[in-house]
């Protein structure tokens, strides 16, 4: 039995979840060549006979399991250690990271596609470059004649686009968009890009035109302060109580600020007609 680093991995990427797919192939790959699949496809199962053959299984499969957790994300390994054997920490990755959404992976790889440039490479290490992102994508997409496949896969190529033509201020939505597990259609993206649109607009309008409850509120505070005050007076100009005739806004409109306010208003509404005129409202 040849000698075994416990500190070895299988992929140089570790498993961060989104990258199972890419990152599951390349696991596979390794364990075959180390002559270890059989651990984790049950093409391998543990001997029913006591002695040394189950023995030998625990330490292939022992060491199995070890390479396979090397390769996670270190804040992923609290997640499984509840497994035992390395065909159960398999099947325990699958589940948890297999139905994740690929949308995120395939929309980038799209747009590097699509900006690849020579730059200072030679044209081989540009062909090389090329295959390496189209043989990526092929694990997230695998040759297939299915008609409702390719149907989907046009409707989703729609969608990329479309949210890479998107500026950057709609960066969280697209996020959210390209990480849901639901099925994606150009209708529903749009319509959802478009709520935002709206939403962002009416935000927009109500920060242009602020309601005056602040202004509303100082004012009915300034009338309950001048009320206090005045308790008592008598005005011999309006006969009414709280305030004298020298402070009487009927007879000196121009001591009223709230209304000098709501004539400013009017003349504002009227500006442009010669006939427009300041004003004074009674309170």
């Amino acid at each position: 039995m040849p000698d075994f680093n416990s500190s070895q991995k299988l992929t140089s990427v570790p498993l961060d979840g989104p990258n199972y797919l890419a990152w599951s192939k390349a696991a596979k790959t390794s364990l075959k060549g180390k002559g270890l699949l059989g651990f984790i496809n049950g093409n391998r199962p543990r001997p029913t006979s006591t002695g040394d053959a189950q023995e030998n299984w625990d330490i292939l499969d022992g060491q199995t399991f070890t390479l396979i957790l090397n390769s996670l994300n270190p804040q992923l390994n609290e997640i499984f250690v509840h497994c035992e054997t390395a065909k159960e920490l398999w099947e325990a990755i699958q589940d948890q990271y297999n139905q994740l959404s690929n949308n995120s992976h395939i929309f980038q790889i799209k747009k590097e596609l699509v900006r690849i440039v020579q730059g200072n490479q030679t044209v081989s290490q540009l062909i090389g470059q090329v295959k390496s992102k189209y043989q990526e994508l092929k694990i997230y997409r695998p040759i297939t004649t299915d008609l409702f496949v390719l149907q989907e896969r046009d409707e989703l190529d729609q969608i990329y686009t479309f949210l890479d033509a998107l500026d950057s201020s709609y960066d969280n939505l697209k996020a959210q968009i390209l990480g849901s597990t639901d099925r994606l259609t150009f209708s529903g993206v749009t319509a959802r890009v478009q709520q935002e649109e709206s939403r962002r607009a009416a935000m927009h309008i109500s920060d242009q035109n602020p309601k005056p409850e602040g202004h509303a509120f100082a004012a009915m505070t300034s009338q309950a302060t001048r009320g206090q005050k005045n308790a008592g007076q008598w005005c011999t100009h309006c006969n009414k109580a709280g305030h004298l005739k020298e402070g009487c806004w009927i007879l000196y409109p121009h001591l009223n600020l709230s209304g000098r306010a709501m004539a400013a208003e009017e003349v504002v509404e009227t500006k442009g007609s010669r006939r427009a005129r300041r004003i004074w409202r009674k309170t």
